[in-house]
């Protein structure tokens, strides 16, 4: 699947509004200045909830393909 890179980057700045990374800019040793992006406390506490959001999702498709009711 092709990845937008213009979306990606709103994604970021728009994770970075909310308060959910920090980004500052580095010196690159080969080329232009990188902007370095990092998750900060509330970005961490979401990354966790999405995962185990993503865990319940998980376990609820696996009682339902695992139910004796479901015909298969």
């Amino acid at each position: 699947m092709p990845i937008d890179l213009a979306t990606v980057y709103r994604k970021l700045q728009s994770m970075e509004r909310r308060g959910l990374i920090v980004s500052r800019w580095e010196e690159s040793p080969s080329g232009p200045k990188r902007r370095i992006y990092q998750l900060t406390d509330a970005g961490v506490a979401a990354a966790q909830d999405a995962v185990k959001e993503l865990e319940d999702v998980a376990e609820m498709v696996s009682c339902a393909l695992n139910s004796p009711t479901l015909v298969k």
